[in-house]
């Protein structure tokens, strides 16, 4: 992260520190070294650690890599603390930024709370405070972006059903619930109408598709393949093709899913929903529109067995 290489030896005088005084720490040094140029060295007794170029959150981290693993913890438990310390103001919105970019950069699921509890609609999503959708906007990305678990799959469900989440977030919701958990129905059915179908063809959503056929295993799509090509007129299981997942139908109907690296899985297809599953598998591995005159699946394949360009 940071040129210096940072040693235990180097944090030693905040070894016996517990997680308020690192909070109280976090909070009072980081708008103080944000001001620049300081009236005093901030984050005294470790302000030698810092280097001006070095961005802050990035030295922090290296910090808390260097402390043991109780001191560790305390500090884990003060960053989460520190956000929720935080109030609707301009400093302390500079200072969220830095401490999100550490939460990220440190894997603090012990934070997952705190942020839900700030910025999740509530706290900072007061209407008073100026930036309240972009602080939203960054938790998710924060929460996104960390160690799959309980606790990061907790945070994100309660923001996709905020009133602040927007629909242009839910590629980014599906792909990180997804890395948490591979049923996909489920968090397509949480997110609702907020994964829009007239968006398929986008270059974000063409990259949400790509990213969950390399998350979800191949078996778990074969399971579960009824319920996706089913849902929703088949628009989602029909983009995921789209994005390179194969479906390959053999001369005696069997069908299996096929992956870039070759890899694939036999798929389940359920009983009662065998006949309209199975002309949707074939439609797909065809790469031809549905007859208008069929009366089984008009509108099934309208626009969404195209090749994505």
């Amino acid at each position: 992260m940071t040129m210096l290489q940072i040693q235990r030896q180097d944090v030693a005088e905040v070894a016996d520190w517990d997680a308020d005084q690192f909070a109280v720490w976090l909070t009072t040094e980081i708008p103080v070294a944000l001001e620049g140029p300081p009236n005093r060295y901030p984050f005294r007794p470790l302000h030698y650690l810092f280097a001006p170029a070095a961005p802050l959150w990035s030295v922090l981290a290296d910090i808390a890599e260097a402390m043991d693993a109780r001191c560790r913890t305390a500090f884990r438990a003060g960053l989460a603390r520190a956000i929720d310390r935080l109030r609707a103001t301009e400093d302390d919105f500079a200072s969220l930024q830095v401490l999100l970019q550490l939460v990220r950069a440190i894997g603090c699921t012990e934070a997952c709370d705190a942020i839900v509890r700030k910025l999740g609609g509530q706290g900072l999503g007061a209407p008073a405070f100026p930036h309240a959708q972009k602080g939203f906007e960054l938790a998710l990305v924060t929460v996104a972006g960390l160690t799959p678990g309980q606790a990061s799959r907790a945070a994100l469900q309660a923001l996709v059903t905020s009133t602040w989440f927007d629909p242009s977030y839910a590629p980014t919701a599906l792909v990180a619930l997804a890395r948490s958990d591979f049923d996909l129905l489920k968090h397509l059915k949480l997110l609702g109408s907020s994964l829009r179908e007239e968006e398929c063809h986008s270059v974000r959503m063409k990259r949400m598709f790509q990213e969950l056929i390399d998350i979800v295993p191949l078996s778990e799509l074969a399971l579960r393949c009824t319920e996706l090509a089913l849902y929703k007129r088949g628009w989602f299981f029909a983009s995921l093709t789209a994005a390179g997942l194969r479906v390959n139908e053999d001369d005696q109907g069997v069908f299996t899913l096929m992956r870039f690296d070759g890899s694939t899985a036999t798929l389940h297809i359920a009983p009662d929903q065998e006949s309209e599953t199975v002309f949707f598998l074939s439609a797909v591995a065809d790469r031809q529109i549905v007859d208008e005159a069929d009366p089984r699946l008009t509108e099934l394949l309208a626009s969404f067995l195209q090749e994505a360009t």
